[in-house]
């Protein structure tokens, strides 16, 4: 009895288990309905609505449902090749050749799927394999006509591709762009519109070439459909990097890390990247802390890490405006001008250089950067300050300097400029220079105009801001006797007491 028992319980367990693989069956062929109720899928029908969303756009709804049909039948063709096209519709190009694959595989004689195949992958510029398709689609009367007219590009294309590559590495090595290899990529891209090693080979030129608008933009394109395009990440955030977006820049590679942990390039480029990152930052901090010197250093060795980036414009502009506080003047104008080489465009760096030039009196050139600057903004106010400063600079440039011709400081005191004075005079006096009396009448003369102005103090105010000052000349008017107000003395050669030894001969005073 106890055998009986196992044998009943035995077969009822068997029977409990076909009931459930019929059942699992049964469930893989339907599917919920909208209101919840469980519903046969149609293949037909699937496919029928698959034609109408993708014929309304609506290439994602007609993806789902191609994508029913094909699990409802997955050994007919029809609906893999449906799909193929909305993945088409939807820049999906690898899966619709997979999708193609896929029908191929279910039916090997399948002729038409190996046109659509090749077809698509001549557009690919994958030539080599388009070729091989095509051949086979010849075979059959009904697609080789098609077939022979599309094995023309894919023939001529392996050939381009090699002259493409060679260029491309010829460009690379030496930094510099080729415009030449438009010509081919254009080629290739009329035959393979698709071509994403075409298009990439063109961003690497617009990229040597500084156009980082195109760059971004291009790259953008490839990546809306192929997310994980290593290149197009690595150049889209180079682009950044080179105008000045560091953190867009290590956004893209950090995408690109994620789909690649040990990508090489991209891996060395985020370490860098962040290295020059952090160094910008504390070349900042430095600076806001007053300490200059330690700037200096800081934003050197940022730009070190990236020699040619035109985003070092403003780190250039820093280290001119730093150079300029520790009055390093010459190498203030010369970080200016780097500054000015990546970024023409940049006012701050031609108002400082202008600024620089007349703290070193070179009235001209400042001037120069003024007018530059004028063609950037002219309605920027600062601007028209500086032009105001540089012209009264220059102006003052083409006076007399007194405290230069007096040879004192323009900080000098009363008693320090009556002292030189009377040096001066009685070295330029006429009556002393026998020899050459126009030339010491004239410096004679400028010397009583010094002391004039600068013993006076409303025309020395008047004359440190640059106004201009009439008249002028000593106590005698313009080139009068510089001695009239020390008790109109004479010079007079020859003996006598109270005399001084002058330039090897012996003089005196007398009084007229």
């Amino acid at each position: 009895m106890a055998l009986g028992h196992l044998s009943r319980r035995s077969s009822l367990l068997s029977n409990v288990f076909s009931i459930f693989f019929v059942a699992l069956f049964f469930l893989v062929s339907v599917a919920v309905a909208d209101d919840g109720s469980a519903e046969e899928v149609d293949p037909v029908q699937e496919m029928a609505q698959g034609d109408k969303f993708l014929a309304k756009g609506e290439s994602s709804s007609a993806l789902k449902a191609y994508t029913r049909a094909v699990q409802a039948d997955p050994k007919n063709t029809l609906p893999l090749t449906k799909r193929s096209a909305a993945h088409i519709h939807r820049k999906e190009f690898g899966k619709a050749v997979r999708d193609l694959s896929e029908a191929i595989a279910v039916d090997p004689s399948f002729t038409q799927a190996y046109l659509e195949r090749g077809k698509l992958r001549t557009k690919l510029c994958s030539f080599e394999d388009a070729k091989t398709d095509l051949e086979e689609a010849m075979k059959d009367p009904k697609s080789a006509g098609e077939a022979q007219k599309e094995i023309k590009s894919a023939t001529r294309g392996p050939n381009l591709m090699a002259q493409m590559e060679r260029m491309m590495a010829s460009m690379v090595e030496s930094g510099k762009p080729n415009n030449g290899l438009t010509t081919v990529t254009n080629e290739i891209l009329k035959m393979a519109p698709h071509c994403v090693e075409a298009k990439l080979a063109n961003i690497q030129l617009r990229m040597l070439a500084r156009d980082y608008g195109t760059v971004l933009t291009e790259c953008a394109n490839i990546l809306k459909v192929d997310g994980g395009n290593m290149q197009a990440l690595l150049l889209r955030g180079n682009a950044y990097l080179e105008t000045g977006d560091t953190e867009q820049a290590l956004s893209h590679y950090r995408e690109g890390l994620k789909f690649d942990p040990e990508h090489d390039a991209i891996k060395k480029q985020y370490r860098k990247v962040k290295n020059y990152d952090k160094a910008v930052k504390k070349a900042g901090e430095t600076f806001k802390k007053g300490k200059f010197h330690e700037a200096a250093k800081d934003y050197q060795k940022a730009i070190e890490m990236f020699p040619s980036m035109p985003a070092n414009a403003k780190l250039h502009m820093q280290l001119c405006t730093v150079n300029t506080k520790i009055k390093r003047y010459p190498t203030a104008i010369k970080e200016c001008s780097k500054a000015i080489q990546y970024d023409a465009q940049m006012m701050s760096a031609y108002k400082q250089r202008a600024r620089i030039y007349v703290q070193q009196e070179e009235w001209e050139k400042a001037k120069e950067d003024v007018d530059q600057a004028k063609t950037i903004d002219p309605q920027d106010h600062e601007l028209r300050q500086l032009e105001h400063e540089v012209m009264q600079a220059q102006k003052l440039a083409s006076r007399k300097d007194y405290y230069k011709i007096l040879g004192v400081d323009k900080n000098a005191d009363e008693k320090t400029i009556k002292k030189a004075y009377k040096k001066l005079a009685i070295q330029y006096h006429p009556d002393k220079n026998p020899d050459n009396p126009e030339e010491a009448q004239k410096k004679f003369a400028e010397v009583a105009d010094a002391q004039d102005v600068l013993l006076d103090p409303e025309k020395r105010a008047r004359y440190d801001r640059g106004e201009d000052i009439e008249g002028g000349g000593g106590p005698g008017g313009p080139g009068g006797d510089p001695f009239g107000g020390f008790g109109g003395f004479h010079f007079q050669q020859g003996g006598g007491f109270g005399g001084f030894n002058q330039g090897g001969q012996r003089f005196h005073f007398r009084q007229g």
